[in-house]
């Protein structure tokens, strides 16, 4: 579908304040997942939405340079980049805040746009009082439909600028009743033209539908390719005999044991003490990602860190995880071992920690979107 780039301030203004008075849904995308949150309150200068899944983890994951901002609009699917700029409130609840977009991208022009992917929309037909067709909905706009019918009829029951009644069934539950003129009748498809538009509450309702939709879909897409990935560094692999995996970096055979279980059971899992000597010999296997267990911020704690972060090649994600420390020193101890995520261990965020392992290795394997992050992690 094409689209176009609108940079004028005073649209980009009336994108974002209709968006926030319907408390909009919208996709959050950082490099290595995705947040499902709403609009809350627009200000002139900056975009507050609903705080995410993650808590913490989660907003400093969204700290980053790069982030896109996914939200349907009216009947138009929206994107545009924007920048994290720190936490908020309006009304006395928490919001997170992103900068005003310079630019959005919006799909096509918003009166003239047809929804489709509608599979499970159909519509009942009935006309010259005798006739009773089920129909499937190809597409939709306000003004009409294009519908399939389940039967052929004779041309001789159908004719351009007949009046039929219609009865739409449409996503998230929207059902209309409603008069229409067939404009075109080919084969068993109807072009028809409604009597009168369909209320914008209902087509906000099924673009959104639609929407969600399209976001599942991607995500499927990117579990085929993550696939592709998968298959393709395993032959790039130094040691082929070796599948390449997760490599966790820990001295707690506990910590060690509860992670194997949480890894192990989507991908190949290694552990091993924090020594420089065994580190080089599993990095001749070529894991995909290496994950280093920080217990402290003490000084030989931090050292220890680095040293290790100083052998693993650049082409190799580094994360960090830590129990027992605080989460602004495990980011500063991140950071000058240049790990591409930090995060404190909770059982809690255990599925929150699959979905951002699934994120890194999706963005330095695969090059796709991340997942959506959990909903049931506390936020």
């Amino acid at each position: 579908m094409a689209k176009k780039t609108i940079k004028n301030p005073e649209e980009i203004r009336q994108f974002l304040l209709e968006a926030c008075a319907k408390k909009e849904l919208l996709v959050i995308i950082t490099p290595y997942l995705k947040f499902e949150s709403n609009f809350v309150h627009f200000d002139g200068n900056e975009v507050h939405v609903k705080t995410v899944t993650g808590g913490e983890d989660a907003l400093n994951i969204l700290n980053v340079n790069e982030l896109q901002l996914r939200f349907p609009s009216q009947m138009d699917h929206l994107e545009a980049s924007t920048k994290f700029i720190g936490l908020g409130t309006h009304e006395g609840s928490k919001t997170i805040k992103f900068a005003k977009p310079t630019s959005i991208s919006v799909s096509s022009g918003r009166r003239s746009e047809r929804l489709t992917g509608l599979e499970d929309a159909y519509a009942v037909i009935e006309f010259k009082e005798k006739h009773r067709v089920r129909a499937q909905v190809a597409d939709l706009s306000a003004e009409g439909a294009k519908l399939v019918l389940s039967m052929n009829l004779p041309h001789s029951e159908l004719a351009k600028s007949d009046r039929i009644v219609l009865s739409l069934h449409l996503p998230n539950d929207n059902t209309v009743n409603t008069t229409a003129i067939i404009r075109s009748f080919e084969h068993r498809t109807l072009g028809v033209e409604f009597s009168s538009p369909i209320s914008s509450f209902v087509m906000n309702s099924v673009s959104d539908w639609i929407f969600k939709k399209k976001e599942v879909e991607m995500e499927r897409l990117s579990r085929h390719s993550d696939l592709g990935a998968m298959a393709g560094a395993a032959k790039s692999a130094k040691n082929q005999s070796e599948e390449m995996g997760i490599l966790l970096v820990t001295r707690d055979d506990e910590f060690g044991s509860e992670l194997g279980k949480l890894f192990g059971k989507t991908w190949k899992y290694s552990r091993i003490p924090p020594a420089v000597i065994i580190l080089e010999e599993a990095l001749s296997k070529a894991p995909r990602l290496v994950v280093l267990h920080v217990v402290d911020g003490h000084t030989a704690e931090r050292f220890l860190m680095r040293s290790f972060a100083e052998y693993i090649p650049q082409s190799i994600p580094i994360m960090l995880l830590g129990t027992a420390i605080d989460s602004e020193l495990l980011l500063d101890i991140g950071r000058e071992c240049r790990a591409v995520s930090s995060m404190l261990w909770a059982p809690n965020k255990a599925l929150f920690l699959q979905r951002l392992v699934l994120g890194i290795l999706r963005k330095n394997y695969s090059k796709s979107e991340g997942p959506m992050a959990p909903k049931d992690t506390e936020a």
